[in-house]
């Protein structure tokens, strides 16, 4: 499984949703199979599973960490995504 997607559903942003490594392969081997066939580019598959897209989606809350030091905590994530 890549790293962007292992990023992307860390536990900190408390997805609500299971994985779906094999249906998000799947659907992607499809899709390069198919461009291929009529000879269009692919597009790229990392992008729904980018951890910049997960904490895009994410509602956050900015709390005070001692020191003058701030952090983010994540209360959920706003899934668009179907699968699962």
């Amino acid at each position: 499984h890549n790293v962007s997607s292992k990023l992307a559903q860390d536990p900190k942003f408390k997805l609500r949703k299971p994985t779906a490594y094999h249906w998000d392969f799947s659907v992607l081997g499809l899709e390069v199979l198919l461009c291929g066939l009529f000879a269009v580019p692919p597009g790229n598959g990392l992008i729904p599973q980018a951890p910049l897209h997960t904490r895009a989606l994410a509602n956050c809350k900015i709390e005070a960490a001692g020191n003058g030091q701030t952090r983010e905590v994540f209360s959920d994530v706003v899934e668009t995504r179907w699968s699962n």
